[in-house]
């Protein structure tokens, strides 16, 4: 009994001496980093640098630029309503700015019928087509027209909401898929994909008729710039 209790003094500290070493204090934590945004969350101006939204009026640029292709530029000019009261009139121009002939479907044929369109947008912002409506032709061949460097070919287009009871010979009609209200705003689209091109019987506007080869024909698509019609 003596023994332990002497052991027990042994091990127990004096007054005013340490216990002995403190235990080691936990590592502190890593600050966190901070939460990403959330997708649609707004960023701060400063840390957006290098994101900053396109600048204004760069889809009229674009349009701009599709206007023109491989020397072929394409325009609409003098919309005016029609005297019937349903429909407009407007000019659609092919303008070569190249430096040798651009050779195109005439709109007479089926190959050419359906090059030229035009796109309607009302001021909802519905847009339609407006696309030739001849579907049956008593006298069809691939004939195509020439374009000189620095000449024009000007289609005057008449638009309508539905085919004319009173046809006029010659006249150059486009009926929209849909009805549609004055005013709208309108663009010229013409496009001929390279394997729709097939070999020509005649060249019109230039003289002697020749055979024309599929890859003298102009091939792209092209967009004007919109247009009002009041």
């Amino acid at each position: 009994m003596r023994l332990r209790l002497a052991l027990l003094l042994a091990l127990a500290p004096l007054p005013g001496c340490p216990a002995g070493p403190a235990p080691p204090r936990p590592a502190e934590p890593a600050p966190s980093a901070a939460p990403a945004p959330s997708v649609g969350a707004s960023t701060p101006a400063s840390a957006s640098a290098g994101t900053s939204a396109p600048p204004s009026g760069s889809a009229a640029t674009v349009e701009a630029s599709a206007a023109e292709h491989d020397g072929l530029a394409v325009s609409l000019a003098h919309p005016a309503r029609a005297s019937s009261g349903a429909g407009f009139t407007v000019d659609f121009v092919l303008r070569n700015v190249g430096t040798k002939a651009i050779l195109v479907y005439e709109r007479w044929n089926s190959w050419g019928a359906y090059q030229w369109q035009l796109e309607l947008e009302d001021a909802a912002g519905q847009r339609v087509l407006a696309v030739n409506p001849q579907q049956d032709w008593t006298k069809n061949f691939p004939s195509a027209l020439a374009i000189d460097p620095g000449k024009e070919h000007v289609l005057a287009c008449i638009v309508v909401p539905k085919p004319p009871t009173d046809w006029q010979p010659g006249a150059q009609y486009f009926v929209t898929s849909a009805p549609f209200a004055l005013p709208v705003r309108v663009r010229a689209l013409f496009a001929l994909a390279a394997e729709d091109a097939i070999p020509v019987k005649e060249v019109g506007v230039r003289g002697a008729a020749r055979s024309v080869a599929p890859a003298e024909l102009w091939r792209g698509s092209i967009a004007s710039a919109w247009l009002a019609v009041p």
